[in-house]
């Protein structure tokens, strides 16, 4: 047992690690990109990769999301777990490449009509981030099965191709070669392509087939309920993009990306924590008697607390643009560091209130709340961006993130879902609400470095005060028998 439980925490920290540094290549690149793209080309490059992420989730219907829950019905039937994944991997790159071609067509004329200028082209620019995103989605239901089988070599090999050809390329085009703009989207494109092709030749006969319909009607009626969320869920999480480039102009757009990429830095840190504790998460909340409801509370203190850590990591890094640039208009971007870390925090607790949720398997209500968010942030960005720019934009993304938090845990009490723990978690959060503003309010203005660092070690106490047992509690539970397994989930 354990080998389990250390099982658990090297899976940990390999799938957090590399999923998050895969995912962060833009704020790795953000000091290249300060030093060789201008303002506007850099909101040009914010603005191509959001229509491109709207565009990948339309392509492959969102099946790679069923790999994330479906999975875990076949668990100890390693046969149906791989007929499984090849099924799913099938079709969702057979729709992949229906819609390239498509898109090849029509994608001029779309970008036309969203286009706010002339320097938004589709050709070439548009179908090189396209083919990115496409190229990425492509992999998405590998690495998902990866991560939930615990194949954690093939997915830090997979992980580490990817990281370093995407850095080093984009350095090489960026730097030597000297190529803007399509040398940013073209070493971004070059990466998950190269991968995809050795995949597809190396195992192509085993990921390949026609699948049949019995096979992929679950993944299809599980998934495409969460295609209009996804959709929606990006355009309100890019939003603010779409406003401060309509409203304020590209170079404002670029000024804001740079903010956006560090605030992103929580959602891509939670994404890999998703992936990382999934697997024992939804393992425990398998179990028909409710025994493992004190590893499900554990999780929850432990996930909003790595998530606050970031979140505060992200702070410090962003009061420290100065070692990266003397642009003035950069550098404008500290001033809005603390109300832009107060936005994310709802958000830590609905992406974890949303993996309970999801292990339902209830989909469908997900659109129309979601719809519901959408149009009050739509609303609400029209009312603030306008009057008060960038300060508009996060006051409105923070007003949205608490209807969401209302709205799930709602969700959450109708399902008979409980949240042990819940108060010693909130308290972690006002915790870190009252450092950061505080450390604002009494450092001296325009010292952000100082501000920076001492909010970080004085929440970074905070932390280890909370979660000083954590690490021997979640030992102790994973090194505890589990309920035997069937292909069916936990044996009764």
């Amino acid at each position: 047992m354990r080998a389990k439980a250390a099982g658990f925490w090297q899976s940990l920290i390999g799938y957090l690690l590399l999923d998050a540094i895969r995912r962060a290549s833009f704020v790795l690149l953000l000091p290249v990109y300060l030093s060789t793209l201008e303002p506007d080309a850099l909101g040009a490059l914010v603005l191509y990769n959001v229509f491109a992420a709207v565009l990948s989730v339309i392509a492959n219907l969102r099946l790679d999301a069923s790999v994330r829950t479906l999975y875990f019905d076949l668990r100890g039937d390693r046969e149906a777990e791989d007929h499984f994944l090849s099924g799913v991997f099938s079709l969702s790159f057979g729709l992949i490449i229906t819609a390239s071609l498509l898109m090849a067509l029509l994608g001029p004329v779309i970008y036309r009509s969203v286009a706010a200028g002339a320097s938004f082209q589709f050709y070439p620019f548009g179908i090189i981030a396209m083919a990115t995103a496409f190229c990425h989605t492509a992999l998405a239901p590998l690495f998902v099965f990866l991560r939930n089988r615990r194949d954690l070599k093939t997915f830090v090999c997979y992980s580490v191709f990817l990281i370093i050809g995407n850095v080093g390329l984009q350095l090489l085009c960026l730097v030597w070669l000297d190529l803007g703009l399509v040398g940013a989207l073209t070493g971004a494109l070059l990466p998950p392509a190269i991968l995809l092709t050795w995949i597809l030749v190396r195992r192509a006969p085993k990921l390949i087939r026609v699948p049949r319909w019995s096979e992929v009607s679950p993944a299809i009626r599980f998934s495409l309920p969460l295609v209009a969320f996804s959709i929606l869920f990006l355009l309100e999480a890019r939003l603010d993009r779409l406003f401060i480039e309509r409203h304020l102009g590209l170079s404002s757009l670029g000024i804001y990306g740079v903010l956006a990429a560090l605030l992103g830095l929580a959602s891509m840190a939670l994404n890999a924590l998703d992936a990382a504790i999934r697997p024992w998460l939804y393992t425990a909340l398998a179990d028909p008697h409710g025994e493992e409801k004190a590893r499900v509370a554990t999780f929850y203190t432990f996930y909003v607390g790595c998530g606050l850590l970031t979140v505060s990591l992200i702070v410090m890094a962003g009061s420290s643009l100065s070692l990266l640039t003397d642009d003035p208009a950069y550098l404008s971007v500290r001033q809005w560091i603390p109300l832009g870390a107060t936005a994310l925090v709802p958000l830590l607790f609905t992406r974890y209130w949303g993996l309970l949720y999801l292990s339902k398997k209830k989909t469908a209500r997900l659109t129309s709340w979601t719809l519901a968010r959408t149009i009050a942030t739509f609303v609400l960005l029209s009312l603030l961006v306008p009057r008060f720019g960038i300060p508009g934009a996060l006051i409105a993304l923070l007003v949205s993130q608490l209807l969401n938090a209302v709205v799930f845990r709602i969700e959450l009490h109708r399902f008979g879902i409980t949240l042990r723990s819940d108060a010693i978690t909130m308290t972690q959060a006002l915790t870190f609400l009252l450092i950061l503003w505080g450390t604002w309010s009494i450092v001296p203005a325009e010292n952000f470095l100082r501000f920076g660092i001492l909010q970080f070690l004085l929440f970074l106490a905070v932390i280890a005060v909370f979660h000083y047992r954590t690490p021997r509690t979640l030992h102790q539970q994973l090194s505890e028998p589990e309920p035997e397994m069937t292909a069916g989930g936990v044996a009764p």
